[in-house]
C-alpha cells in the first residue's frame, strides 16, 4: 500500500521537470496547468492510500490484531457478508476487504474531517494529532499552523480545480498558482500518509 503511494508521488513530482520546461519556453499557461494536475492527483494518491489503510486496519481489528474501537463495534455490515462467512469461513478476509471498499467506494478520504472520521473508526488514539506533531517536530508545517487548516486549503483548491477549472465563481480568470505552492502542498500530503503508515501499520 505505501508502496504504491511512493509511486505515485514520485511520479507526480516528476512532472516538476515538465513544469520547467515549459516554463523556459515562456508557456507559463501550459506549466501552470500541469501544476493544477499535480495538485488533484496527489490528492487522488492520498484518497486511495486512506481507502487501503482504512480495510488494512479494520482487518487487523477483526483479527484480534489490534484494539477494538466503539466506531468499529457500532459498524454495520451486509447479511450477505455474514452468510459468506458462514458457509466459507476460510475467505473471510477477502469477503471483507471486498465489503469495506464497496462500502466505501462512493465516500472520498481527502478533506481532514473525513479523515479524521476514518481514523476513528480504526484506532481510539488521536492519530490526527499525534502526526500533526510528528510534522511541527519536522519542521514540515510551523508551529502555530495547524494541520487541518492546511488540509482544508488544499482540499478546497482541489475541488476548485476539478469543479471549476480553478476559476472562482463570478471570476474570469483562472487562480495564480506557483511551483512553491505545489511543491509545499505534495509534501505536507507525503509526510502526512508517511506519518500514517508509521502510527498505523508499523505501531511507531
Amino acid at each position: 500500500m505505501i508502496e504504491i503511494f511512493r509511486e505515485n508521488i514520485k511520479q507526480i513530482r516528476n512532472r516538476f521537470e515538465i513544469v520547467d520546461l515549459l516554463n523556459s519556453q515562456q508557456r507559463k499557461e501550459e506549466a501552470c496547468d500541469i501544476l493544477r494536475f499535480q495538485i488533484v492527483y496527489a490528492m487522488s494518491a492520498l484518497d486511495f492510500f486512506m481507502h487501503e489503510i482504512y480495510s488494512y486496519a479494520l482487518l487487523k481489528i477483526f483479527r484480534n490484531e489490534s484494539p477494538k474501537t466503539d466506531r468499529y463495534n457500532e459498524y454495520k455490515i451486509p447479511l450477505k457478508l455474514l452468510e459468506q462467512a458462514l458457509y466459507d469461513a476460510e475467505n473471510i478476509d477477502h469477503y471483507l476487504k471486498e465489503t469495506f471498499i464497496d462500502l466505501n467506494r462512493n465516500y472520498t478520504f481527502m478533506s481532514p474531517g473525513r479523515i479524521r472520521e476514518l481514523l476513528n473508526i480504526i484506532s481510539s488514539e488521536d492519530e490526527f494529532a499525534m502526526v500533526e506533531k510528528s510534522l511541527k517536530a519536522k519542521n514540515i508545517i510551523s508551529k502555530h499552523k495547524r494541520l487541518d487548516r492546511i488540509l482544508d486549503e488544499i482540499y478546497d483548491r482541489r475541488n476548485k480545480i476539478a469543479h471549476q477549472t480553478d476559476i472562482n465563481h463570478g471570476k474570469d480568470d483562472k487562480n495564480a498558482i506557483t511551483k512553491d505552492e505545489v511543491e509545499f502542498y505534495i509534501n505536507i500530503i507525503s509526510h502526512l500518509v508517511e506519518s500514517l503508515y508509521q502510527v498505523i501499520c508499523l505501531n511507531k
